[in-house]
């Protein structure tokens, strides 16, 4: 009796050995992060009906951004050929089309620019339209099965995010570590937000479209950092006071230029819609804020504290 029992626990330890060692890899942190993040935005979704407001969407579209990235992060464990199509494709590209749609609905509630009932009803129906799109998709794909079906190989796809794995040098496969993998991410995402910090930080205006465009990108890539350490946590670094310090700043300067980028959405509206009376106030307004912005990035020593995360994760190449 006392064997079995033995033989029993050995059995049983073996088995938790190997579910610790396989979560630990790639793939089984996709097969936990991305269905867990695709599973909050069902609940959500009722938000979507044929009378929401601009000011109702702010969760829907945050959660459906947090499924997205993490389609994103862990795309190279999911293979180009699932039922005959690139479905990490298909599900990217639907949920990237929600992002946007939902987000041009939202930008009406605080984009500074005024709209009418017929502005509203063109963006709302968009977004209902997307929403039978997804469920249509949904049910003939079952994505929910999709992402919790990860793989040890390692694949890429026509589409990928230029802000993950799109432009980093090497890939990992499903049984690469994965502490390490993300860590190597991020490292590859500091050094891009280096870069775009240090061709905007010279300006004296970021309106112009070229410009307007590095300045957004680095916006989008502080988020994208600071959304990853919010998911990972420890696995990417110690939570400490002082990364909680980092962090915070990190937060402050993608706040600070989401703002500026709500009056530049303003300004191009303005201008488009041929109002170019109030272009003049609305362009001193920008360079101002711009203006304080980088002061105050100086003063926090942003670029320093890019620099410091970057040096601390001390990620060789993978």
């Amino acid at each position: 009796m006392a064997s079995k029992v033995m033989v029993g626990l050995v059995v049983l330890l073996a088995v938790q050995w190997v579910a610790a060692q396989q979560s630990q890899i790639f793939a089984g942190m996709a097969k936990t992060f991305v269905p867990a993040e695709y599973a909050k935005m069902g609940p959500l979704m009722s938000i979507i009906t044929p009378t929401v407001q601009p000011q109702d969407v702010y969760l829907i579209r945050k959660q459906i951004l947090r499924a997205r990235d993490m389609l994103d992060v862990f795309s190279p464990v999911y293979p180009n050929f699932y039922e005959g199509v690139d479905l990490w494709s298909v599900m990217r590209g639907c949920l990237d089309d929600g992002y946007t749609l939902i987000g041009d609905l939202q930008d009406l509630n605080h984009s500074n620019v005024p709209y009418t009932q017929a502005d509203l009803q063109v963006k709302r129906n968009l977004v209902l339209q997307w929403q039978m799109s997804f469920n249509q998709l949904n049910q003939q794909y079952n994505f929910a099965n999709f992402v919790g079906d990860a793989q040890l190989g390692t694949y890429t796809h026509v589409n990928e995010s230029s802000f993950y794995w799109k432009k980093v040098p090497s890939r990992p496969t499903g049984e690469s570590l994965g502490t390490k993998t993300l860590q190597y991410l991020l490292s590859n995402q500091l050094q891009t937000a280096l870069k775009y910090f240090d061709t905007v930080d010279p300006v004296s205006s970021v309106i112009t479209e070229s410009i307007h465009a590095i300045f957004h990108d680095l916006r989008k890539e502080l988020r994208t950092i600071m959304d990853e350490q919010n998911e990972f946590k420890t696995a990417l670094l110690p939570v400490t006071t002082q990364y909680i310090a980092i962090f915070n700043l990190l937060g402050m300067a993608r706040d600070k230029a989401g703002n500026i980028n709500d009056e530049i959405t303003a300004y191009y509206y303005y201008q488009s819609h041929h109002q170019l009376m109030k272009l003049p106030a609305l362009q001193t307004q920008i360079n101002s804020d711009w203006a304080a912005m980088k002061l105050w990035m100086q003063q926090v020593n942003l670029r320093g504290n890019l620099v410091q995360l970057l040096n601390d994760l001390n990620v060789p190449t993978y």
